[in-house]
């Protein structure tokens, strides 16, 4: 197969040191320079990819466990234990979220280690093969996220609150899903909604620091 050549198609100084620019496969990229620290931060926010962009798959809470999958899990390029030795010569700090329309990644760490990181995420986002023993894995630690869910005021009033604001918008139903829907959910929908979703054109590329 040819290799598809990306190049920008856009750029521009937004202000404060920030450039934005655009790539001919629909990628954002933002990317600021900021030497008050020797850190870097390295973010990738997955657009229309919440719980309330899951369509067919509504209340399943596919995001939320693709997140979990997603964040340092095994690619084509490398295995999720290359993946964690990686982060764990950084140093730095890692983490993801969910909300009702986007799921976000993130990399903290020295900036000597910031090229690294940007490749860490850069293959998770095309690169995730989700396979199945952390799939299951995974489905058990977001059943147990629900379990707890569920014995806690503050997010059982937060849904409530929820579903009485939104009374046929998608965002009514919890992050995270009904642990009924849950529980059927199948390895191979997850990768379909990956394959949907983590596209270039929903991605946006964040590099601040050092």
């Amino acid at each position: 197969h040819a290799k598809l050549e990306v190049r920008y198609v856009a750029r521009q100084q937004l202000g404060k040191g920030v450039t934005q620019a655009q790539l001919s496969n629909g990628l954002t990229v933002l990317v600021q320079e900021n030497h008050t620290a020797p850190v870097a931060t390295v973010r990738c926010f997955v657009r229309n990819t919440g719980s309330a962009y899951e369509g067919k798959f509504l209340g399943a809470g596919l995001s939320h466990l693709l997140e979990h999958l997603v964040a340092g899990g095994s690619t084509t390029k490398r295995n999720e234990k290359q993946v964690k030795d990686i982060m764990d010569s950084l140093g730095g700090q890692t983490n993801a979220y969910t909300s009702d329309e986007v799921t976000a990644f993130y990399i903290d760490c020295p900036a000597s280690g910031v090229n690294k990181a940007i490749m860490v995420i850069a293959e998770n986002m095309q690169f995730s093969t989700i396979p199945e023993a952390e799939f299951r894995r995974e489905m058990g630690v977001v059943q147990r996220e629900l379990e707890m869910g569920e014995a806690d005021r503050d997010r059982v009033l937060y849904n409530t609150m929820k579903k009485l604001v939104y009374l046929e918008h998608p965002a009514r139903h919890p992050t995270i899903g009904y642990i009924s829907v849950v529980q059927n959910v199948k390895r191979d929908q997850v990768f379909e909604f990956f394959k949907d979703r983590y596209v270039p054109q929903n991605l946006l590329f964040v590099v601040v620091g050092d």
